[in-house]
């Protein structure tokens, strides 16, 4: 068990270098052309500036004591973690937006694994759509529950990808679909919250990625009659629960 909490531990923090690879490699490539534009030198400064504190965030994740899961655990403001990651991927086209004013909720978990994990699916959403498109979060809460909806105008995916490529371990599809092989890893962690994954695509529409987490003081044994219903996006094709 030791051995597979710490397999999966490395595959959050090899998915998140990756990630600051790519944005500091970008940088790097635009500076000779922008360097005397100011607008970019502040955006450098801010983009560096994360790319130092996630990798120190990383190095002191890697400092902790080896302990269980549980252990690791605590509760977490939901809607400030989200408008930290838009925030983080606003420099991508489309840029994410957050509908409406949340309230503060709270989840318990790993803050970092969960931020990769979020901060993975919006990154693919991205990914999968075009400059011009759109990407929605949006955050309800039920009884006991907190659903995020990733929702974006892309490619799209049939069911039958979803059912038998989306989720498998060690396959890379980033090619295809915008998905790749950080959505095993994202469905393993918040399934060990207690929560799902509900995925609503249709090729040249869209997809949908329903992110259910159970609240901080949620009691347990909640139905899945209680889950809130995802944004009227027009898609139909594609939904699985991933439970």
């Amino acid at each position: 068990m030791q051995f597979e909490a710490v397999s999966k531990a490395s595959a959050f923090m090899v998915h998140d270098l990756k990630t600051l690879i790519a944005q500091l490699s970008l940088l790097v490539k635009n500076a000779p052309k922008h360097r005397n534009n100011p607008a970019f030198i502040d955006d450098m400064i801010a983009t560096t500036d994360h790319a130092v504190r996630k990798m120190s965030n990383l190095v002191d994740h890697i400092r902790k004591p080896s302990s269980g899961a549980d252990e690791q655990r605590a509760p977490i403001d939901l809607t400030q973690l989200v408008r930290e990651l838009i925030e983080d991927n606003s420099r991508r086209s489309p840029a994410p937006v957050l509908l409406g004013a949340p309230p503060s909720i709270q989840v318990c978990a790993d803050q970092e694994q969960l931020r990769s994990v979020l901060g993975h699916l919006i990154s693919n959403a991205q990914d999968a759509t075009a400059p011009t498109g759109e990407i929605t979060l949006n955050l309800k809460t039920a009884k006991g529950s907190v659903v995020l909806f990733i929702q974006d105008t892309g490619s799209g995916m049939t069911e039958e990808f979803i059912r038998t490529r989306l989720f498998k371990p060690f396959e890379s599809t980033k090619g295809l679909t915008g998905m790749g092989i950080g959505a095993y890893q994202a469905r393993e962690y918040i399934q060990e919250l207690g929560g799902s994954i509900d995925v609503t695509s249709e090729p040249g529409l869209g997809s949908c990625f329903s992110v259910r987490i159970p609240l901080a003081n949620a009691a347990t044994g909640e139905s899945a009659g209680n889950k809130p219903e995802p944004p009227d996006s027009g898609l139909q094709e594609g939904r699985q629960a991933v439970n």
